[in-house]
Parts: structure tokens; sequence; C-alpha cells
């Protein structure tokens, strides 16, 4: 089978470098040097894989795109892989909850992107047979909750899902400590499923560039965030403008105000 591939980058150099790697490899690949244009061929030909590049001036930005192409019908199987320049946790957290299923960073060698197109044209052929998108939907009874904290308030957050998945909130955070690449695409992915976020607010997690990340990723799409107060502290902008739940004098009526706020 051959696979169509769509590079969408103002960068035509390292494209067309990239576009003849990949055809040696018997790929069929296009090239758009701009958002706008990326857009029509995205409808043209219905690609399996989209490159896209996140800086693209003037116009139409890397996340701009690819939150249209996720919103438009018909192309539900594409995977999308985000070249950014943008190294940052929060850049990579963005890409992954505009909708995009992986990421390279730039510059990259033509061994690892082929090594990343290969992995994720794998899972086209297997979401395919499987009838699935290459992005589960969004939960649409719009109760899915991510709860952003610092580690070393754990056990507060287990009780708090506990209590909210009592109310039927969906609650997903993370578990675990741990690191890397597939760490990143989870957080990613569960960030752009959530329909809100609960911000756990002690000193230690208003330091942390973690929970920074998330709550700025998430904030940046218009959605809505709820601080929960546990240990009371300077609030940076624009969560102190957020009207939030005191946990730190009594749970009870933390968590009633956090319910309340949620629904």
């Amino acid at each position: 089978m051959s696979y169509r591939i769509l590079i969408i980058d103002d960068e035509q150099q390292i494209s067309v470098a990239v576009k003849l790697r990949l055809e040696a490899q018997q790929y069929e690949v296009h090239l758009a040097t701009s958002g706008e244009e990326g857009l029509e061929r995205v409808k043209a030909i219905q690609p399996d894989l989209i490159l896209l590049d996140v800086s693209m001036p003037p116009g139409m930005d890397g996340y701009e795109v690819c939150r249209t192409i996720r919103s438009t019908p018909g192309i539900d199987h594409t995977q999308i892989i985000m070249l950014t320049i943008h190294n940052s946790r929060e850049d990579i957290l963005t890409a992954l909850a505009a909708g995009a299923n992986d990421f390279i960073e730039k510059p990259s060698t033509m061994a690892g992107i082929e090594a990343t197109v290969k992995r994720r044209l794998a899972q086209v052929d297997a979401l395919r047979q499987a009838g699935q998108p290459a992005l589960a939907p969004a939960n649409a009874v719009g109760n899915r909750v991510f709860i952003s904290y610092s580690r070393s308030d754990g056990k507060f957050v287990e009780w708090l899902a506990q209590r909210l998945a009592q109310e039927g909130f969906e609650v997903w955070y993370d578990r675990e400590i741990l690191s890397g690449r597939d760490w990143l695409l989870e957080i990613g992915t569960e960030l752009r499923k959530a329909d809100q976020m609960v911000v756990v607010v002690t000193p230690k997690a208003m330091a942390s560039r973690h929970v920074t990340d998330e709550w700025s990723t998430f904030y940046k799409s218009h959605r809505t965030i709820h601080p929960a107060i546990l240990i009371p502290c300077d609030l940076p902008f624009p969560l102190s403008g957020i009207n939030w739940c005191d946990f730190s004098s009594s749970r009870a009526d933390g968590l009633d105000c956090l319910i309340r706020g949620l629904t």
C-alpha cells in the first residue's frame, strides 16, 4: 500500500529533503508551504499522515491548522506529527492538546523522522482495521476532569478523585512520576480530552514547572480551570482572577464548592 504524506512547512529546503527521503521509501509525498495551502491540500488528497510545522509566519500557525484539520469531517484517520523548534514541555503539550498524535523536535535526523513516520503509519493501519479514528473523541457528556498537582499532594488528589468520581465525573490525573516521550504523549492526549481542569494549589505546586505547563496549556484553549486551595499561597496570573475553592480549612466545604463549579 502506498501511503499519502503531506508536509506543511514554510522551509522549502527542509521539506524537499524530507520529501526525497520519504519517497525513497515508496511513500507518496506532497508539499505545502503555508497553513492555508496545507488545508486545501488536506481536502484534496486526504493524506494518511501530515508532517506539520508549528511556526509558519505569516498566517495560520501549526496549532491552528491542526485544530482545523481535527474539526474537518472525513479525515479522522489521519495521523499528525508536529515539527517544533520550540522544545519546551509547554509547547509540546500545546501541540498534543491541539490534536497532534506525535511530535518531532527540530532539528532532527532523517533517520529519526523516518522512524516516527513509520511508527505512526502502523497506527493508521491498526486504527482502520479497528474502525477507530486517529484520536479518541472527546467526552460527549462534558464531565471529564483533569487534575494538575504536585506529587507531594498525591494522597489528597486520590481522595479528591474518588469523591468526584462518586459524583459522576470522569477523572484523570497522573498517578506515577514518569518521564520520557510516551508519558508526555499521554498527558497531552488527556489534556485534549478534558472538559475542565482542577489545579491543586500549594506553594510547591505553584513553583512546579510541570503544573504550570499543564494549566497554561489548558488556559490557552479557553476551557474552565478550577483552583483548589489546599495550602494558601500567592496565585499567578491568570489563576488569581478565577473563582477558587478553599480546601485548607474544610475539605467538605471545598468539595461542595468545587462540585458546584464543575456542574
